[in-house]
């Protein structure tokens, strides 16, 4: 008995196909998952191939990429770097941060914005509203590099998640003697780590759920003749934020959709929080940055304050627009809005209604 259900399942391959069609994109991935339990009611990627068939399609199309392939997050890391500073009581959501505006010294490098906004003093939250990259380093430099690696690894990153899937990566997080002196600033916006898709739909599930890391679950149970043989129970890995620190980034992260980069994911009657991202891709020929290919990205959570789905959206590649919040953002309101329907979530109008009703 998997996870899976077949109506989400359809529904996230659908808009996906669709926006990766109208953008151009090479490819494009989908994650829905419950962050209470670890269910995974969807995982979806385009281009898709026919298992049945399998031998027509290149290995790369065959492959499960929510599993099995690592990406350089971007932006989308940012809120774990954020919890990590308000579980240790380094800053608060209100505390502020000079952004040098718009450009940072860090070693012998120079690290802009994205955009080139132009940053002064921002408090906490409105660094992960604005997503800015120099405010992300000043709040890693809060932390120092043992403890931000210690909380990578805490949330789950560099390591499998031991789940029943098989080739499941580990993606990539240097050990801490191998940081250089722009480590820290890079990784604190979601560059020199590779993630799997996986993890990061389980971090920030974390987040999501009041700070327990979940294992990510595809089998419910075993049957035979018709007869359960063995049940799957949902299982925490471990906590890793606490229960206000949880509130303390939710908080936050609904200023992303509500006043910030994440606009375009808002669904009408719901709280959604969540974070873009947008993150450059290494050209294999040059090994540098490239200024052309870009992962656009959206992972977010709702109902905000009493979280049923975590949805993470990426679209490798897309052309015409290449940021988040315009081009992964929409897809997860759209998954998000019929998922939501169909599972006959009441929205907060609704709610009020039975409730005056009472």
């Amino acid at each position: 008995v998997l996870t899976l259900d077949e109506v989400i399942q359809y529904t996230a391959e659908r808009e996906l196909k669709k926006q990766v069609r109208d953008y151009q994109a090479k490819s494009g991935l989908a994650i829905v998952m419950d962050p209470y339990t670890g269910d995974l009611y969807a995982v979806a990627s385009v281009p898709e191939f026919n298992p049945n068939n399998y031998s027509g399609y290149s290995s790369q199309t065959w492959r499960n990429d929510a599993v099995s392939s690592a990406y350089e997050p971007g932006s989308i890391f940012k809120p774990i770097v954020a919890a990590a500073v308000l579980e240790e009581g380094l800053a608060g959501p209100d505390d502020i941060f000079f952004c040098e505006n718009g450009t940072f010294q860090v070693g012998g490098s120079r690290i802009g914005e994205a955009a080139n906004h132009q940053f002064g003093w921002l408090t906490l939250q409105g660094i992960i509203t604005k997503s800015s990259n120099i405010g992300a380093i000043k709040i890693a430099q809060t932390l120092g590099p043992k403890r931000l690696y210690d909380y990578i690894r805490k949330f789950g990153f560099g390591d499998k998640l031991g789940m029943d899937l098989p080739g499941e990566a580990v993606g990539t997080l240097r050990g801490l003697p191998q940081w250089s002196g722009l480590s820290l600033a890079s990784i604190s916006f979601g560059h020199e780590i590779s993630v799997t898709p996986i993890q990061m739909v389980s971090a920030i599930g974390a987040i999501a759920n009041g700070g327990v890391l979940m294992r990510p679950r595809l089998t419910r149970a075993l049957l035979k003749n018709g007869k359960i043989q063995k049940r799957f129970e949902a299982e925490p890995v471990q906590e890793v934020i606490s229960e206000a620190t949880s509130r303390e980034m939710i908080t936050i992260l609904k200023s992303v959709v509500k006043n910030g980069t994440g606009a375009k994911a808002s669904i009408p009657g719901f709280e959604v929080a969540g974070k873009t991202g947008t993150a450059q891709k290494i050209d294999p020929h040059t090994q540098s940055y490239s200024k052309t290919k870009y992962l656009a990205s959206f992972i977010g959570f709702v109902p905000a304050d009493a979280p049923r789905l975590v949805i993470l959206v990426m679209i490798d590649e897309p052309q015409k627009s290449y940021w988040g919040g315009e081009v992964a953002a929409p897809v997860f309101q759209r998954i998000a809005r019929k998922t939501l329907r169909y599972l006959h979530i009441p929205s907060s109008r609704e709610r009020v209604f039975v409730m005056d009703r009472a």
